[in-house]
């Protein structure tokens, strides 16, 4: 706390203005970040049922006949999906078909299916959209998704952020030198000018006013202190130089005397 009290004028308003600004900047990249974040969960979760869907509408007939081979190539197609680690079709309550497990431990399909919608569980997204024909339902259609994508681009974002905010930095830090001269400048004139005068014992010396606001008014607060110290001064200059005038008068008349 004490090296900061000893920090320059011109070092604490830059230190404040880039501090200032990176908190701004950070919130702003948190509430972006939050905001797609939350958007891109969305979008994957529409992906999915729309997929599920479509799932869903070729695999009626083979729920129908009892086709399971059918149900199964249906799911096969899923290998050009990187990211679905686990698909199943299910017949009622029953696991009807199942989409092979890509590596071990990823690709697990529930026995039974589960409630309708989109759940986020650890780092997979789990749809279970329903099977059915002429309205009535038939089946489920379950699809198991990694989130790589979504932390794929979060880990962008964080590298564009980190851009932004040392590109921030450099120009909060250029324009805070150049900006802060409207405030530093008159301190300093002032100190400078306080210096002299304490020095010197020079009252006369005045501080130039830069500005109307605050600093002009302590400026102008400043000048007219050495007005009246000056004019205290010569008061008392004065009253010496009578002083002395009478003191040197009654000494001639003594001496005529």
């Amino acid at each position: 706390m004490g090296s900061w009290r000893n920090l320059s004028i011109n070092r604490k308003l830059t230190l404040i203005i880039m501090a200032a600004s990176t908190v701004a900047l950070l919130l702003v990249s948190a509430g972006f970040v939050a905001y797609k974040r939350i958007t891109f969960r969305q979008s994957m979760t529409r992906d999915l049922s729309t997929l599920a869907e479509i799932i869903g509408n070729q695999s009626t007939a083979a729920l129908t006949y009892d086709d399971r081979t059918a149900a199964e190539e249906i799911l096969r197609a899923l290998n050009a999906r990187e990211h679905i680690v686990a698909a199943g079709i299910y017949k009622g309550q029953e696991r009807f078909a199942q989409f092979p497990m890509p590596r071990a431990g990823a690709g697990v399909v529930p026995d039974r299916p589960g409630a309708t919608g989109a759940r986020v569980e650890g780092d997979r997204l789990l749809l279970f959209h329903p099977i059915k024909l002429a309205g009535e339902p038939i089946g489920m259609v379950y699809l198991k998704s990694d989130l790589a994508e979504m932390h794929e681009r979060m880990d962008r974002y964080a590298g564009i952020i980190m851009l932004f905010m040392l590109a921030s930095w450099l120009m909060t830090y250029f324009l805070s030198t150049w900006l802060q001269r409207i405030i530093s400048r008159p301190i300093l004139h002032l100190a400078a000018t306080a210096k002299m005068v304490s020095a010197g014992k020079n009252y006369s010396v005045r501080a130039k006013k830069h500005s109307e606001d605050e600093l002009g008014q302590l400026i102008e607060g400043f000048n007219q202190m050495l007005t009246q110290i000056q004019e205290r001064d010569a008061g008392v200059q004065q009253a010496n130089d009578q002083l002395e005038k009478r003191v040197y008068e009654r000494t001639q008349d003594l001496g005529k005397a």
